[in-house]
């Protein structure tokens, strides 16, 4: 988790800059710390700000560098103005739909981390990035499949980890997926799988 930032302010200066875009205020007036020293999200809260804003954040920057999550470098430049415009704002406002997409964006993560919390096991031989991408490939199939419960999500989540790939493609889990998406409980259609299923996965992790 490390960027590094170019600034024709001091860091005292900087500091007091970036104050108001610590915390973000929504249109319902809740306010939530915003977590710019995650490499994990500072890519997604850059895409999501406003013009406006990401030039008033960027105005005494020159440039803000930091790792993607492959490891290849990101960057953002700014005007390296000293003497630009303060902020028009003490919390950062966010209106719902950004705010919606950030959460969306940061539920992977979210996941990953319940998982390393409680079946840490599951995530011991697997590369942190492939885990993220099957993670977040497999959010995408069950809001397609309208699994919607956070327990669900998590538990679909660790299917994918621990299965194979295209594990969804088996006909017994896409019966159940074309069920779940018709309005089935998701944990009661899990449990209806037959044992040829499970066999098949027994071979294909073993």
């Amino acid at each position: 988790m490390l960027s590094i930032v170019a600034s024709a302010l001091d860091a005292e200066s900087l500091q007091r800059h970036l104050l108001p875009f610590l915390v973000c205020r929504t249109e319902d007036s809740i306010e939530w710390p915003i977590r710019w020293g995650d490499t994990r999200v500072l890519p997604a809260l850059m895409e999501s700000l406003p013009a406006s804003q990401k030039e008033q954040l960027m105005g005494p920057i020159y440039c803000w560098w930091t790792a993607s999550r492959e490891g290849s470098e990101l960057r953002w430049k700014g005007d390296g103005n000293a003497a630009c415009r303060s902020a028009e704002f003490d919390k950062l406002p966010m209106d719902e739909s950004t705010f919606a997409g950030l959460v969306d964006q940061s539920e992977a993560d979210a996941i990953l981390n319940s998982i390393y919390d409680s079946q840490p096991d599951l995530l011991r031989d697997q590369n942190p990035v492939s885990a993220h991408v099957t993670v977040s490939h497999h959010l995408k199939l069950a809001t397609s499949h309208r699994i919607e419960a956070a327990r669900a999500r998590q538990h679909f989540c660790v299917l994918a980890l621990m299965l194979w790939d295209d594990f969804t493609r088996h006909p017994a889990m896409a019966e159940v997926l074309n069920r779940v998406r018709n309005g089935n409980e998701y944990f009661a259609e899990i449990a209806k799988l037959p044992q040829s299923f499970w066999d098949v996965a027994e071979e294909a992790c073993s």
